[in-house]
C-alpha cells in the first residue's frame, strides 16, 4: 500500500512540475540546447518569465520568454520572443498566442 501511495505522489509531482528539454538555440545564452528545465503547471502570467507552450502553427512545444500581454474579449493573448532573435521563430512570425496554449512556466534552469 505504501508503494502505491509513493508512486501516486510521484506521478502527481511530475504532472504539476514537469521537465522540459531545450531544443535549438532560440533562447541562447540563457538556455542552451539540451538543458533540462523544471517547470510548474501552477503559475501566474508575468512578462519576463519563460514559458512552455503549444505552438499555434504546429504541434510542437515551444520555450520562449513572455514579452507582452493583450486582453481582448475576456481572453488573454501572449507575445513570446526568444532571447536569441536571429535564431528564434516566435510571435514576431506568428503573432500573439492564446494563453490557453501555455503548458507551464519555467521555474528552474541551469546556470551557465
Amino acid at each position: 500500500m505504501i508503494v502505491v501511495i509513493i508512486i501516486a505522489v510521484l506521478i502527481a509531482i511530475l504532472y504539476i512540475f514537469p521537465l522540459a528539454r531545450v531544443i535549438g538555440n532560440s533562447m541562447y545564452p540563457i538556455l542552451h540546447e539540451g538543458d533540462i528545465l523544471l517547470c510548474s503547471r501552477i503559475y501566474k502570467l508575468k512578462t519576463g518569465n519563460i514559458y512552455v507552450y503549444k505552438s499555434p502553427v504546429s504541434d510542437k512545444l515551444v520555450i520562449k520568454r513572455l514579452r507582452h500581454l493583450k486582453f481582448e474579449d475576456n481572453k488573454v493573448y501572449c507575445f513570446f520572443i526568444g532571447d536569441n532573435p536571429e535564431e528564434s521563430y516566435d510571435s514576431r512570425n506568428y503573432g500573439y498566442v492564446n494563453a490557453e496554449n501555455i503548458i507551464a512556466r519555467v521555474i528552474w534552469q541551469p546556470k551557465h
